[in-house]
């Protein structure tokens, strides 16, 4: 798919809604938090490594989620700077796809990284003395491929297109995760008639059936214990020491 794919309409309004200099000041932050977030996640990972004085447990979750990151900045942070300059997705179809997995995959990693890096120092504080057999080489590998397989493994089946589907969103101007075909997705993942169901309390203290498909939106009295006034109690309480 090539940008003429894009319905016309799509383009013209992703453009009326932001101005060019607002496009443009979008592209410039992004391009420098991509240049930064390059330079700065690779240094990381390089001084990890090398340093072995600041080689221990927690520095194994910390190149772990620099290397998220960097991957965020390399495959993703582009395509959103040449979204900026042109005002909407015209990178074809399968980037449209790609993209976002890989987006909200490393955002996944990143979040999980920082969780167990947080585990980490509650273990080694709190446990001690259980932290040198919880904190082994090959538990250290196993969360580490926890955080890489369970966020990029739960999109497998968007990308497939059996759960929701990636595709361009024409409200956010971007690509996302959008129903697929039987109308699923992510978003909607939770059915609405899981919502706690009920009318609406009205000013008064007295219910209105509008909310729960009643033809009439008369209110009907409150069957539940109505407030008492201070103020009365008050006054009958003054009345009762001046007799």
């Amino acid at each position: 798919m090539n940008a003429s794919d894009f319905p016309a309409d799509v383009a013209e309004g992703e453009f009326s809604r932001f101005s060019r200099t607002l496009l443009t000041l979008g592209a410039v932050f992004t391009i420098i938090i991509l240049v930064v977030g390059v330079f700065g996640n690779l240094l990381t990972i390089i001084s990890l490594i090398r340093c072995p004085k600041v080689r221990n447990i927690a520095a194994s979750f910390i190149i772990s989620l620099c290397l998220a990151d960097f991957i965020f900045c390399i495959f993703v942070l582009p395509f959103n700077a040449i979204r900026f300059i042109h005002g909407y997705w015209r990178l074809g179809t399968f980037l449209c796809k790609m993209v976002p997995f890989v987006q909200y995959g490393s955002i996944g990693v990143s979040l999980l990284c920082i969780a167990m890096i947080t585990v980490n120092r509650y273990v080694m504080i709190v446990h001690h003395s259980a932290y040198a057999q919880v904190y082994q080489k090959h538990w250290i590998v196993s969360m580490i491929l926890f955080c890489w397989l369970f966020s990029y493994g739960m999109q497998v089946p968007t990308l497939l297109g059996v759960w929701g589907a990636f595709a361009y969103d024409k409200k956010l101007g971007t690509c996302s995760i959008l129903p697929d075909e039987n109308g699923r997705s992510t978003a909607n993942a939770v059915p609405n008639n899981l919502r706690p169901a009920g009318g609406s309390r009205t000013s008064g203290g007295e219910i209105s059936l509008a909310d729960n498909g009643a033809s009439s939106g008369r209110p009907i009295p409150s069957t539940g214990p109505q407030p008492v006034r201070i103020k009365n109690q008050r006054d009958i309480k003054v009345r009762i020491e001046d007799r």
